[in-house]
């Protein structure tokens, strides 16, 4: 089964950042678990509400990372702000799929897609945060 670990690779070096991300991962993987157990023949309710609860989560923690933002006066906010909104477009429009499909399943390409989008933000996004900061994770 897809698991991702937290590791210190993926801490920003802003406590409050970090732990929201470490959320988000745990999510991501209830997610994972949850297309595991899901079965084909039947809806997976799990499944649905881990998907319910990782855009729950990324909406609190996007809102909550645009805060820190606005604090330390990070210059790229804008342009973070618009990242953030296209990822939950996304999320949703993937949520939407998931809740129109007969199976009920989600495919591996989807399930790394989802894994991708969060690593890739992490690391090549909110790293930036941390090092505006002068944090060193």
């Amino acid at each position: 089964m897809r698991q991702i670990a937290w590791t210190t690779d993926l801490a920003v070096g802003i406590e409050e950042v970090d732990l929201d991300h470490q959320r988000l991962v745990s999510c991501l993987n209830d997610v994972f678990q949850a297309t595991q157990s899901a079965n084909a023949d039947k809806p997976s309710t799990t499944l649905h509400d881990a998907l319910n609860a990782l855009r729950q989560q990324s909406k609190e923690h996007f809102a909550h990372e645009e805060g820190v933002m606005r604090r330390i006066a990070y210059p790229a906010l804008a342009h973070h702000r618009i990242l953030h909104e296209d990822l939950m477009t996304a999320l949703n429009v993937l949520i939407d799929q998931f809740d129109q499909n007969a199976k009920n399943t989600l495919s591996s390409d989807t399930m790394q897609s989802l894994e991708v989008w969060l690593l890739h933000h992490i690391e090549y996004e909110d790293k930036k945060i941390g090092a505006h900061t002068g944090a060193t994770a």
